[in-house]
């Protein structure tokens, strides 16, 4: 029985590789050399299956699946508003990726390099719009538990709550220590309940 790597398998590590570098290294750090060094691997297997580093780096987008643990709606409480819902999921979201700098500050090299990429432009946009709906499905779950409607479209909510964790993100790799979310999240929402309406239930 033959035991060499088969093509995909062989790609597929390669891309794990890629994505693992840039999220603890950064993505100047994913040369050639050090995602084959990672897999591995020996320099002519990359070839072997890529054209070009950025190719890989393509292949790294899928693999940075949003984690949708953070926008999980439980079961609410009698007298929870949206309010009280969107900032315990921006809490949560803050919590776990403060437990990651090193994650968070990879994700956004690699959304700087795509976007300076011509051949990568649109792949930040793709990967923002999978969160956008992650953030639509945990409202609509939220909405259908508490008998309310959205007043403005779902969209624009979810990126009204994608903007603040973003600016987040980044005040937290220049000071973690400074950003406190139960101080600093609550204020940031107040008011989102005109936001939405009680469904009449005729």
């Amino acid at each position: 029985m033959s035991t060499r790597m088969r093509s995909a398998d062989r790609r597929r590590l390669l891309a794990q590789a890629t994505r693992d570098i840039i999220l603890t290294e950064g993505e100047k750090a994913a040369t050639v050399r050090a995602i084959t060094g990672r897999a591995g691997m020996p320099l002519s297997s990359f070839h072997y299956v890529y054209e070009s580093r950025e190719e890989a780096v393509r292949e790294v987008w899928p693999l940075l699946r949003a984690d949708d643990s953070f926008f999980a709606v439980p079961e609410l409480p009698e007298g929870t508003t949206m309010e009280d819902v969107i900032i315990g999921m921006v809490t949560s979201w803050f919590r776990g990726t403060a437990a990651e700098p090193l994650k968070e500050l990879g994700e956004l090299e690699l959304f700087v390099h795509s976007i300076r990429t011509e051949e990568l432009r649109a792949l930040p946009a793709e990967f923002q719009s999978t969160y956008e709906e992650l953030v639509i499905g945990a409202l609509e779950n939220a909405m259908e538990q508490l008998g309310v409607t959205a007043l403005i479209p779902m969209r624009s909510l979810a990126r009204m709550v994608l903007i603040v964790t973003d600016g987040a993100s980044k005040g937290m790799l220049v000071n973690a220590d400074a950003i406190q979310p139960d101080e600093l999240i609550p204020p940031l929402f107040s008011g989102f309940n005109r936001f939405f309406a009680a469904v009449d239930p005729a």
